[in-house]
């Protein structure tokens, strides 16, 4: 925290004629890094729910998705398990 208010004030030091760069990185990096975890934690990615007895398996969808395979995953489970899918939001 501290860092960052010394790297801020720098900016605007009619005195200061030099910003290392290492001074800049040390505040963003860290700050960058945070900002990534935090969107990674709040995606939203569609899950298969599968429920077999008391057991339920959630598996995520987002490599068929990439690779708009979706539909051919469907169709081949519902051929091996005889089973519906409904898409709820």
């Amino acid at each position: 925290m501290l860092q960052s208010l010394g790297v801020f004030r720098s900016f605007y030091d009619p005195d200061v004629h030099i910003i290392y760069a290492e001074s800049i990185a040390v505040v963003a990096l860290p700050f960058l890094v945070g900002v990534y975890c935090i969107y990674i934690a709040i995606k939203k990615v569609q899950l298969l729910l599968i429920e077999t007895g008391n057991k339920k398996y959630k598996l995520s969808l987002e490599d068929a998705i990439k690779k708009n395979q979706v539909e051919n995953l469907k169709a081949y489970l519902t051929g091996k398990l005889s089973v519906r899918f409904y898409d709820e939001l």
